[in-house]
């Protein structure tokens, strides 16, 4: 005769094998092949799980895998194949930043975690936007010049303070006395004269 404690134990292990969910959990059979083995850890002997009815059948029917924490496919994983935490950039914004990660949302699908405004492009030397390079809304690096006449100096446009526009780095030269006729504006005051 065996124990009461053995004989509960292997109640209670029959009964979580016939709540099994997901094909890939354990099942015990109540036939005549059975050997001595465990149930959830403790050891049985063949002739009292004979005994027991055969365990029903895998109640999980699979379907398409949701984004719920669940296992809609019964293949043992959860939300499995869906990409969550791969990272991603919000509908609500007009940048391309990667600025959220995909996640589940209320209907079992998936939805990028983003929630920021758009990042508008400034002149920083940085690709606010994360668009078309650094920059890429202003002429940085095209050529300009200042000054008239002699004074003209040549340079690049460059951000400004501001860093919502650019300017010449040119430094103009200083004037000097005019010199008639000469062809050279000398005191820089865009004539000849």
């Amino acid at each position: 005769m065996l124990p009461v404690p053995r004989f509960v134990a292997l109640a209670a292990g029959l009964a979580l094998v016939g709540a099994c969910a997901i094909a890939s959990e354990p099942r015990v059979a109540g036939d005549a092949s059975d050997v001595d083995g465990a149930v959830d850890g403790v050891q049985v002997d063949a002739a009292l799980i004979d005994a027991a009815p055969d365990a029903p059948p895998d109640a999980c029917v699979p379907v398409a895998e949701l984004c719920n924490s669940a296992d809609e496919d019964c293949d043992g994983e959860v939300d499995e194949e869906l990409g969550l935490g791969t990272a991603c950039d919000g509908a609500a914004d007009t940048d391309a930043c990667v600025e959220g990660v995909l996640v589940c949302d209320a209907n079992g699908g998936v939805t990028c975690s983003d929630a920021t405004t758009s990042t508008t492009e400034l002149c920083n030397g940085v690709d606010d936007d994360c668009r078309n390079g650094i920059d890429d809304t202003y002429p940085v690096g095209t050529s300009c010049s200042l000054g008239l006449g002699a004074c003209a100096r040549s340079g690049t446009l460059v951000c400004t303070a501001a860093m919502t526009g650019t300017q010449c780095n040119a430094v103009p030269g200083a004037p000097t006395a005019e010199l008639c006729g000469n062809q050279i504006d000398e005191d820089c005051n865009g004539a000849d004269a």
